[in-house]
């Protein structure tokens, strides 16, 4: 089982594949190559061998014309003493099948142009073994019958030594197909590996990452390098103007605010006008916690933010969190609760953004919970990495709005009636990425869970070693 599942692993990737897929179509050419040349060799051989007594019988048959019978009878007895170790047979009958020179003691009783086995040519058995029998030629010289044949271990040693050649070249070139197609496949491996690579940097915010294709127009592979930066260059330029808008409506605004801020502050204060004031300058507070909120989310999201990193021990950590709330939660008639998963544990980032971002989350579960809810908040050390849980028993969302729960200015209560500006999740959101981190929401059934899952965690004694690092 596992080893099917380490198989069907190995064989997802692409440029695998396509070195498999060639490696067998290159194998499956040469294995029908070679059975053919086998083939046809043999029939080759068997026909080499056909012309060759043929051969023979026509110069006997010049010997006859041109000599007698004595003649003809020395030259087969002279060409069977030359046949060395049985690699030849002759025999010349008369019409009456009395054998008058050669080996052969009588007419087998065979038809020309077969192979014949010892015994059926009247011969004794083969003391080496390695001869089973004769490919005949039956022909007429005169009034005699030559008949003459060559011994299949002729035949069968040079097929031999042809199979022994074509198993030696179809290894070679077997070899050499694995490996030009492993070469292909990593060359793929590496495009894409690098495309891969590519675009998992833009969608941790990177945006300036680039494949830089070196011949676009070489394949179809690098059409698709090309499309994608232009995609990437394109997506950049938006995502620069949009932070841009944002930045320069936050800082254009920002002045005429702190003037207004200025005037109201100037004013004599009298009993009359106090409230509105103080509700002015509460706006114009919320007005810049807003643009203050938007700007570090963009930077956060794109990459732009510098931070100091640091190993922070998440008990001190939750206990200031529940120094924060626990009075609201208190006064809003809820239980609040904060477990820590020990003294020594500690996750690399940025305290005040992760207090930030728990607080978010706590605010949250405050503001929209009824009385009597529950709200807890837990970390969880496994391995290497810590989760942070923050659970309530409130109503939840609704599973509509889940998907859109992240989006800036997104409220779930489309009245806007409880206080708040729609960038609560989008803030948690985007510290969790700014840490390397996720975030999952999840209806309990009552109740919300959300979980931000995989904070780099270290021991608080390893603290010094990561003192003063930028994030980004």
């Amino acid at each position: 089982m596992v080893d099917r599942k380490m198989r069907s692993l190995w064989l997802r990737r692409t440029s695998r594949r396509l070195s498999v897929q060639y490696s067998l179509l290159y194998t499956g050419l040469v294995l029908v190559i070679f059975l053919l040349a086998y083939f046809v060799s043999r029939y080759e051989m068997r026909d080499w061998a056909k012309d060759l007594m043929r051969d023979d019988a026509a110069s006997l048959q010049v010997v006859f014309d041109e000599g007698d019978l004595d003649s003809l009878r020395a030259s087969v007895e002279a060409l069977s003493r030359l046949s060395a170790a049985r690699m030849r047979i002759f025999g010349l009958f008369d019409e009456a099948g009395n054998a008058i020179s050669g080996k052969l003691e009588s007419v087998p009783d065979v038809r020309s142009s077969t192979h014949v086995s010892l015994r059926e040519l009247g011969l004794p058995p083969d003391p080496s073994g390695e001869v089973d029998g004769y490919w005949v030629q039956i022909d007429r010289i005169g009034p005699w019958t030559l008949i003459q044949g060559i011994s299949d271990e002729v035949i069968f040693e040079l097929l031999e030594a042809l199979v022994a050649a074509l198993v030696f070249g179809f290894v070679s070139l077997l070899a050499l197909g694995l490996l030009l197609g492993s070469r292909i496949g990593r060359l793929t491996e590496d495009r894409v590996a690098i495309i891969s690579d590519v675009l998992g940097r833009a969608s941790s915010g990177d945006l300036s990452a680039r494949i830089a294709a070196k011949d676009p127009a070489f394949d179809d592979l690098g059409q698709v390098e090309t499309r994608i930066d232009h995609a990437l260059g394109q997506i950049e330029s938006l995502v620069t103007a949009q932070r841009q808008i944002t930045v320069d409506v936050a800082h254009d605004l920002r002045s005429p605010l702190q003037r207004l801020r200025q005037r109201l502050e100037r004013l004599a204060p009298t009993s009359r006008f106090e409230d509105d004031k103080a509700a002015g300058l509460a706006a114009i507070d919320q007005i810049e916690r807003t643009f203050n909120a938007l700007l570090t989310i963009a930077d956060l999201e794109h990459g732009q933010s510098a931070f100091d990193l640091a190993a922070v021990p998440v008990g001190p950590m939750l206990d200031d969190l529940r120094d924060l709330y626990e009075e609201a939660a208190v006064i809003a008639g809820m239980t609040f609760d904060v477990s820590s998963p020990g003294p020594d544990v500690a996750v690399l980032g940025n305290r005040n953004l992760l207090l930030q971002m728990l607080g978010n989350l706590v605010e949250n579960a405050i503001k929209y919970c009824p009385r009597g809810a529950r709200v807890a908040v837990s970390a969880t050390s496994r391995g290497r990495q810590v989760d942070f849980t923050v659970r309530d028993s409130g109503p939840g969302m609704a599973e509509g709005f889940l998907p859109h729960a992240y989006d800036r200015f997104s409220r779930e209560d489309p009245s806007r009636h409880i206080p708040g500006n729609g960038l609560g999740l989008a803030m948690v959101r985007a510290i969790a990425i700014g840490h390397g981190a996720t975030v999952t929401l999840n209806n309990l059934d009552p109740g919300l869970c959300v979980l931000v899952s995989g904070l780099f965690s270290s021991s608080v004694n390893e603290a010094a070693l990561f003192e003063g690092r930028v994030a980004r």
